[in-house]
């Protein structure tokens, strides 16, 4: 077995979002029970990280003699469940179900293509249009794409008891199940972004815990495309 996606840096990046105090002493949750594949016990070994810098750190905290002075706020744009809409998601009845929280609309099935490298998503997406993978919506060529790193993190519910998919149901009252309102939903899935000056990775989501991580361009995870914008 090998670690498909998880780094140690791929947690550093993580680090500013969160409040760092006693989060690295929670256990990881475990791999995808269902794949097999992307174990995250390596989470808490950061000893020794030589990205373990003071910028990393909520300002106040202090991991292994190095105190933080990150100040800033999260980069995820989801809001408080209070201000949630309700219903979360329409079904337009069309092949896509809207996000009334983030007005995104989203293919209903969420494993038309199955897992696809970076690259091969990039375009499954940008050539997705009307009478493919359920749409009868009149959508064209060009119209969608990858959602991402920022729409990802607007669409997880970290609400939803682990293990996910960390969505919710149409409702938005509790965990999403088939058919409610999505199709298909899986573990793994491509984000259109990259990381700054890592032109050979980029951002997938793990919905089943709701993180995102850093994976080469020439790994696999499955195909969700998205049209509208934040």
């Amino acid at each position: 077995m090998f670690y498909k996606h998880f780094t140690t840096f791929n947690l550093l990046t993580l680090l500013p979002a969160i409040t760092l105090a006693g989060s690295l002493d929670s256990p990881a949750p475990p791999g995808d029970p269902a794949s097999g594949t992307h174990p995250q016990s390596d989470i808490c070994k950061v000893k020794g990280e030589t990205n373990l810098r003071p910028e990393n750190i909520r300002a106040g905290i202090t991991i292994f003699g190095i105190t933080g002075t990150f100040t800033g706020t999260t980069s995820s744009t989801l809001p408080p469940s209070s201000s949630a809409p309700t219903p979360r998601y329409t079904d337009n009845e069309d092949g896509t179900i809207t996000d009334n929280q983030s007005g995104l609309i989203w293919l209903k099935n969420a494993n038309c293509y199955g897992e696809q490298n970076w690259e091969t998503a990039m375009q499954s997406a940008a050539h997705l249009a009307s009478r493919q993978c359920g749409l009868s919506d009149k959508s064209k060529a060009g119209m969608w794409r990858l959602p991402t790193k920022e729409e990802w993190e607007a669409m997880v519910d970290k609400s939803i008891p682990y293990p996910g998919p960390m969505i919710s149901n149409a409702a938005g009252t509790g965990k999403w199940t088939e058919g409610d309102a999505f199709l298909g939903v899986s573990s793994w899935y491509w984000s259109s972004s990259t990381r700054a000056g890592g032109a050979a990775s980029a951002w997938d989501v793990y919905l089943s815990s709701g993180y995102m991580h850093n994976a080469s361009k020439t790994s696999t995870s499955y195909v969700w495309p998205v049209r509208g914008g934040l």
